[in-house]
């Protein structure tokens, strides 16, 4: 979740889509309202209120994300639900501040780190509806473990699957989230049907998907207030690859991925509502070790199931797909070595070289196997062997192989709070 400047909007009317957009275009968030704020020296006027406490070295941790960056800032907001948020950013807009939003705080680019100004950090609106089949609606704050946690009984699955799995729901949904099951899921956009989003002088887009389009490159959006806003989207056209820079545009676009993956930029996500899937009967994890990373690149190829010269097609395609080259491995031997917080990670031979893993899902357990073998015979090719494998085909044995997974990222902060010592102003963006 990120930074926009709270500013007095401008009023805009109700309007009939015309044929094609018009000549002088507003960009998005320009027809949202977001400005530049005023310097933090406008806080010398501003009355603290029960919503907003001055920010005091208790809230200490709140100035950094999983960045390791450390920020500033002079309050702090802790709202618990929708009219708390358009209270806090009216205040906020009434005195020019700038505001950064905070969810669970794991994001590694720095982007829940203020700049000066007021942090709402959405930590506390962490509710979760209903769970049906349809999909179930959760604030913000409600983090992925629990949200998995509640859809699990109804033997459900929400799939996106990033590296940080207490990461907030709202925080996926903003800088929307991939991870190793986007192989197959695709990233967070696709499991959004809704949401609401208080704007940066308090008003509110209610949006579903479907409900909202664009002609063209040309928006309007009505508000919960009935105003409209309207726009025209940038010209330029998204990759055909996996890509989280910039809004997401496209002509004719569901307008709510206009909002999704903003990183907070056109204002505060108060609501979400996610669909769901069907669990599948049979979830089974893969970690295999090759002597190279070439081998590891040739197999990936094939899990694909591109067209790789003297390998058959998989009979089935991975749901999840994670590579870990040589420097991944070797940091884990040494964190292991040397940190205790480690030492549950399943322990790594010397000549494993690099990893990959997958995971399959499928209504039956036969299915996976079977597919599995076949892969090994490409593994055995390649430089690899049954003993070189790890292969969980319950839940309690998916558990350490998961460990390992999560273990890299981990690692990888650790390593840095280390560096930081020497060099503070050490930040990592990726």
């Amino acid at each position: 979740m990120g930074c926009f400047r709270a500013e007095a909007e401008k009023s805009s009317r109700a309007l009939s889509l015309p044929a094609a957009p018009r000549p002088t275009p507003r960009g998005a968030e320009a027809a949202l309202g977001v400005r530049q704020g005023k310097p933090d020296s406008a806080y010398k006027h501003f009355n603290m209120t029960p919503e907003i406490s001055p920010y005091t070295t208790e809230y200490e941790e709140y100035l950094h994300d999983e960045s390791r960056r450390i920020g500033r800032a002079e309050a702090i907001a802790f709202p618990t639900n929708e009219a708390e948020v358009v209270d806090v950013v009216k205040q906020a807009r009434n005195h020019g501040l700038r505001i950064t939003t905070q969810g669970a705080r794991t994001g590694i680019v720095a982007g829940a780190v203020p700049e000066g100004g007021l942090i709402v950090n959405l930590s506390r609106m962490n509710a979760i509806g209903e769970v049906a089949e349809a999909g179930v609606v959760v604030q913000p704050g409600a983090l992925l473990t629990d949200v998995r946690a509640a859809v699990e009984p109804c033997e459900l699955l929400f799939p996106p699957d990033p590296t940080e799995t207490s990461a907030s729901i709202g925080g996926m949904v903003a800088c929307n989230a991939s991870g190793a099951m986007s192989f197959r899921y695709g990233p967070t956009r696709n499991w959004v049907d809704g949401l609401r989003m208080v704007l940066s002088d308090g008003d509110i887009l209610a949006i579903k998907r479907g409900e909202h389009r664009a002609f063209g490159r040309f928006f309007a959006m009505p508000t919960v207030s009935g105003r409209t806003i309207e726009g025209v989207l940038p010209g330029c056209t998204m990759p055909r690859v996996k890509s989280a820079a910039g809004y997401y545009v496209a002509d004719d676009m569901d307008l709510i991925d206009l909002l999704i993956g903003s990183e907070g930029t056109l204002g505060i996500i108060t609501e979400i509502r996610l669909k769901l899937m069907p669990r599948p009967r049979a979830i089974q994890g893969l970690t295999l070790f090759l002597p190279t990373q070439e081998a590891a690149i040739t197999l990936v190829r094939v899990a694909r199931g591109e067209s790789v010269k003297g390998f058959g097609p998989p009979s089935m395609r991975p749901a999840a797909m994670e590579f870990f080259n040589h420097d991944a491995l070797d940091l884990l031997r040494s964190a292991k070595a040397s940190n205790p917080a480690f030492e549950n990670i399943p322990a790594l031979k010397p000549h494993y070289h690099t990893a990959l893993y997958l995971e399959f899902h499928a209504d039956d357990s036969d299915a996976i196997e079977e597919a599995v073998m076949e892969l090994m015979e490409t593994v055995v090719e390649l430089g690899g062997s049954d003993e070189d494998t790890w292969f969980a085909t319950t839940e309690r044995e998916m558990e350490p192989i998961k460990a390992f997974r999560h273990a890299t990222p981990e690692a990888v902060n650790l390593l840095i709070g280390e560096r930081k010592r020497d060099c503070p102003a050490l930040t990592k963006l990726g």
